[in-house]
C-alpha cells in the first residue's frame, strides 16, 4: 500500500478576472465563507491525514501565501512556478521537493461541501498502486457555468460503487460550451488528484510531445496515465463550486452559507 502524507497545493494563478475582487492580493488569498481558498486547501488536506504542505506561488505572491500557510500548518513549503507554464509543470514542481513520495494535489479554487471526497480519493491510490482523480458526474443542472471541461470515459472498478477506471480522457471543451439536455450526464476529472511517486517522470514524458511554448497542463498527463491503464477515478455528485470567476465565487459564497446553516 502506498502511504500518502504529503499535499502540493498550486496557487500561482493571479485571478485577472476577479481583480475586481482580488485588488492586489493573489487569488488564493481570496476568502469564501469567511477563510481564504488557501486556508480551506490546507484544512481539507490536514483533514484528510496529509500533513506537509507544498503550495506553489507566484513569485510575487511568495511572502504572502508563505504567511498564510505558516498560520494553518506546522510543516509548509512554498516553492515558485516562475513562468506559469500550467498545472501539471505546477504539479511537477511540487513532486521535485517530495522526491519518491506519493502525494496529494488540490486545486484551491475547487470548493466542497464537507465531508471532502479527499480522503476517499487518496485511500483510492494508497489502496491500488495507481494514480486517482476525482471525477464529477454533471447533469443539465450542475453543468452551467462549467465550461472548459474534458469528457472522461469510465467504467465501474471494484466494490465501491463510486470507484471508476478511467481508460480515455478527451482534450477540454471551450469555456462555456457545456450544455446538457435533460436526462445527460458528464464526468469529468476535477481538482483533487492522487498521484503515485512516478509522476514526475510521467510528466517530462507528456513534455517531450509538446511544442516549446504549449501549456503543460493536466489533461495530457490523465490522457496518458488512462491510456496506461494506470488512473482510477473516484465519482462525484455532489454539487460543488468552482471559483474560477465572479459567478463562481458568488456561487460558492451561498453553497458554503447553505452547507452551515
Amino acid at each position: 500500500m502506498t502511504r500518502f502524507t504529503a499535499a502540493v497545493i498550486p496557487a500561482a494563478g493571479l485571478g485577472t478576472r476577479m481583480k475586481t475582487l482580488l485588488g492586489d492580493k493573489p487569488k488564493a488569498l481570496l476568502e469564501v465563507a469567511g477563510r481564504s481558498l488557501l486556508a480551506h486547501a490546507i484544512a481539507e488536506a490536514r483533514e484528510a491525514g496529509l500533513e506537509r504542505i507544498v503550495v506553489v506561488a507566484n513569485p510575487a505572491a511568495h511572502d504572502a501565501l508563505a504567511g498564510e500557510a505558516r498560520r494553518l500548518a506546522t510543516r509548509f513549503q512554498v516553492v515558485d512556478q516562475a513562468v506559469p507554464r500550467g498545472l501539471a509543470d505546477a504539479i511537477r514542481l511540487g513532486a521535485l521537493v517530495l522526491p519518491g513520495e506519493a502525494f496529494a494535489v488540490l486545486l484551491p479554487d475547487n470548493l466542497f461541501v464537507p465531508p471532502s471526497p479527499l480522503r476517499r480519493l487518496v485511500a483510492v491510490a494508497a489502496g491500488s498502486g495507481e494514480h486517482a482523480v476525482l471525477v464529477s458526474r454533471l447533469n443539465a443542472e450542475t453543468a452551467r457555468g462549467k465550461g472548459g471541461s474534458a469528457p472522461a470515459t469510465v467504467a465501474p472498478l471494484g466494490p465501491d460503487p463510486d470507484g471508476v477506471r478511467i481508460s480515455a480522457v478527451g482534450a477540454k471543451r471551450p469555456k462555456g460550451q457545456l450544455a446538457l439536455e435533460p436526462g445527460e450526464t458528464f464526468d469529468t476529472p476535477i481538482g483533487r488528484y492522487a498521484f503515485q511517486p512516478d509522476v514526475a517522470t510521467e510528466i517530462a514524458e507528456v513534455e517531450r510531445t509538446l511544442e516549446p511554448a504549449q501549456e503543460l497542463d493536466d489533461v495530457p498527463l490523465l490522457t496518458r496515465l488512462a491510456a496506461q491503464g494506470r488512473l482510477r477515478g473516484l465519482l462525484y455528485a455532489t454539487p460543488f463550486a468552482d471559483v474560477g470567476n465572479l459567478d463562481g465565487y458568488h456561487a460558492a459564497q451561498e453553497l458554503l452559507a447553505s452547507a452551515r446553516s
